[in-house]
C-alpha cells in the first residue's frame, strides 16, 4: 500500500508540473506571435504602429502600447479593439490574464534619431628618431 500511495504522489506532482509548463509554454508562444501580428493589425485599423511592451509573469501579464497623441484623441475604443483582436486570436492570454495599458509616445521616441558617428581612428606609425651623424 505504501509503495502504491507513493507512486500515485509522482504521478501526480510530475502531472502537475507538466500541465503548468505546457501552460507556460503556450503563454510565452502567444507571447511572441502576438509581438508579431498585433502592430501589423494596428497599423491596418489604426493607420499607426505602435511600441509594444509585453511583460509575462505567472499570474498575469502586461501589454504596454505607445501611440501618438493624435491617435489617442482620434480613437477612443482603441483599448477595446485591441481586446477584441486579443480575446479572437489569443485566448491563452485572455479572459482577465493580460492587463492592456495604452501610454502617449514621447516625442523623443516618435522621432528615431540617428545614432552619432564616431570619429575614424587614425594610426600613426611611430617613426624611428635618426640619430644624427657625426662628420
Amino acid at each position: 500500500m505504501k509503495k502504491f500511495c507513493k507512486k500515485v504522489f509522482w504521478y501526480g506532482l510530475i502531472s502537475f508540473i507538466a500541465y503548468h509548463g505546457y501552460k507556460f509554454y503556450a503563454k510565452i508562444k502567444a507571447a511572441l506571435e502576438i509581438d508579431k501580428t498585433l502592430p501589423l493589425y494596428l497599423k491596418n485599423t489604426v493607420g499607426e504602429e505602435p511600441e509594444i511592451s509585453l511583460t509575462i509573469t505567472f499570474p498575469q501579464s502586461v501589454l504596454k502600447l505607445g501611440f501618438s497623441k493624435e491617435i489617442l484623441h482620434k480613437d477612443k475604443e482603441l483599448k477595446a479593439k485591441i481586446e477584441e483582436y486579443i480575446d479572437d486570436f489569443y485566448p491563452v492570454l485572455s479572459g482577465g490574464k493580460l492587463e492592456i495599458r495604452i501610454y502617449q509616445k514621447t516625442e523623443e521616441k516618435a522621432e528615431m534619431k540617428p545614432k552619432k558617428e564616431e570619429p575614424e581612428k587614425v594610426t600613426e606609425k611611430k617613426e624611428q628618431k635618426q640619430k644624427p651623424q657625426e662628420e
